[in-house]
């Protein structure tokens, strides 16, 4: 499922259709309580244009609610919103060592620490803070439109993720990885080219159908056709395991569908060591995009988890984190601290 196709089943999740056979002729009258005076005049615009363009042709009842909502969002909010405008994609340098197979270095656009931070740090929950953000970056995005890409390759946090990951096992760590739902194969890809390891990747071809073209011939590897739950079990000398934007709930004609047979790739897996993930690990609106409710409450019972703070998602609206999960189990426990005592020469008794 396409970041597009996210966005729409969230929104429509969130506000319903938009479309209304009672459209409005005249729209009312209303009296904003934050005023040009306090927003920029581009925010203004943008708060005017938005409502107009995604409510016009609704009712007054939701058009009147949408306005009470954006007039809720502080001026100080709207600042940070105005900091996505023009932003979405704009580093070429990105695209410029990716398309050569390299990995690069910095992020799909050029934004300030600070600024990043603060836009992090919107509610997207709110569903006009969201639709604003969503509204500005646009609905194309060069990585997934190019590349096939939902998750964001860089030197930036690849780099920490692969350390933390390291430290799990300490010296007796072998690289040996395994990514299942790899698609082509990209995030492996990086990960055994550029820090010595060796992950295979595995999909079943069967649930998304991925871009290929002259972008994205340099950055795939052999990835082998095979279930998620049949690779776990076949691959038993792999240490850690690597999932990224994995399927989530489906949107049908009547209503929204879980897919609780993911929970199966945790039970194949059975804590074996460190679980690599990059989605979306919250839901919004009861809709859960990157795995269903099922897998990540088990997620989060059985594995302890470190989120990789460098790491950008290419979307202000649709954010995804990478994050290293490690098993609680007493097992695993004893084992990691068995391990991290050999090699600092500690002696156990």
């Amino acid at each position: 499922m396409s970041s597009d196709e996210l966005a729409t089943q969230l929104s429509n999740s969130l506000e319903g259709d938009l479309s209304n056979s009672e459209a409005l002729e005249h729209k009312p009258l209303f009296s904003w309580q934050i005023t040009a005076n306090e927003l920029s005049e581009e925010a203004e615009s943008l708060r005017e244009c938005y409502i107009n363009e995604m409510y016009g042709d609704c009712n007054v009842d939701e058009y009147e609610e949408a306005r009470r909502g954006l007039n809720e969002i502080s001026a100080a909010t709207y600042q940070d919103i105005m900091s996505v405008k023009g932003v979405t994609d704009n580093n070429d340098d990105y695209y410029q060592q990716l398309r050569v197979g390299n990995l690069p270095s910095d992020y799909t656009y050029r934004l300030s620490e600070d600024k990043w931070q603060r836009i992090k740090a919107l509610n997207v929950g709110n569903i006009y803070i969201f639709g604003l953000l969503r509204y500005l970056e646009g609905e194309n995005s060069k990585l997934e439109d190019d590349f096939g890409l939902y998750f964001v390759p860089s030197k930036a946090w690849m780099g920490i993720a692969v350390d933390k990951l390291r430290a799990k096992f300490s010296r007796e760590f072998s690289g040996e990885g395994l990514e299942i739902m790899a698609g082509q194969g990209a995030l492996s890809h990086f990960l055994n080219e550029n820090y010595d390891l060796n992950v295979k990747a595995t999909d079943n071809f069967k649930t998304h159908q991925y871009i290929v073209s002259e972008a994205t011939h340099c950055i795939g590897v052999d990835v082998l056709e095979m279930d998620a739950v049949f690779a776990i079990k076949k691959n038993r000398q792999a240490e850690f395991l690597v999932i990224s934007w994995p399927p989530g709930d489906r949107e049908i004609q009547g209503g929204i569908i879980s897919n609780p047979n993911d929970v199966e790739i945790l039970d194949a897996w059975a804590c074996r060591g460190p679980i690599l993930f990059i989605g979306l690990t919250r839901s919004f609106a009861g809709v859960w995009l990157t795995g269903s409710k099922t897998f990540h409450k088990k997620l989060s019972k059985q594995y302890g988890s470190e989120v990789i703070e460098a790491y950008r998602s290419k979307s202000f609206a649709i954010r995804d984190e990478a994050v290293l999960f490690t098993p609680k189990n007493e097992k695993w426990v004893k084992s990691s601290v068995k391990n991290t005592a050999l090699a600092q020469g500690t002696e156990l008794f």
